[in-house]
């Protein structure tokens, strides 16, 4: 995200869902995954302007197609 984008208040109220690739405790534990914040919905505040993010954007998805 670049500064243009942190600071765009026409998307304060958008949500990021983040899935942490780094998380390696054990599978199928959703309530330390959620808790431990591996895996949930982020605010636009939770981006830094000065932190480097690698990011996996998947392409948006539409009504008529999976």
């Amino acid at each position: 995200l670049c500064e243009s984008t942190l600071n765009n208040t026409e998307s304060s109220s958008y949500r990021y869902l983040i899935l942490d690739p780094h998380y390696t405790g054990p599978l199928g534990n959703i309530k330390i995954i959620t808790e431990k914040g591996w895996c949930g919905w982020k605010l636009q505040s939770f981006w830094k302007s000065n932190v480097h993010y690698n990011l996996c954007l998947l392409p948006p998805i539409r009504s008529n197609r999976v």
